[in-house]
């Protein structure tokens, strides 16, 4: 069994994830995956990261089914997932999630 660690959470107003609804944007939660059983045994993946979100303005949440959206690569600290919506000069836009990976940060 998994417990949930650090994570972040974004508004996603235009609702680009489809979770929501134009009426009901949702909020989405990422976070880590932490597999307990899994680190005492010695592995390396047991951290992923999993999405939860909320189209009630955070009352309740519901984990995604596709759950987890970014599967370990096989690094023991594999945590802590920031997202934030990045805009490029021609007004395109984009999420971008950074990790802590071991002694480094990863960009997804």
């Amino acid at each position: 069994m998994a417990t949930f660690f650090s994570g972040s959470a974004v508004y996603d107003r235009e609702n680009t994830s489809g979770l929501g609804t134009e009426e009901t944007p949702p909020i989405v939660a990422v976070f880590t995956y932490h597999d307990m059983a899994g680190e005492k045994s010695g592995a390396t993946d047991f951290q992923s990261q999993g999405i939860a979100f909320s189209v009630d303005k955070g009352r309740t949440w519901t984990k995604y089914e596709g759950n987890p959206v970014l599967p370990n690569q096989g690094i023991r600290d594999f945590r802590d997932p920031k997202v934030t919506e990045l805009i490029k000069e021609d007004g395109t836009k984009r999420w971008n999630m950074t990790l802590a990976a071991q002694d480094r940060i990863q960009f997804f």
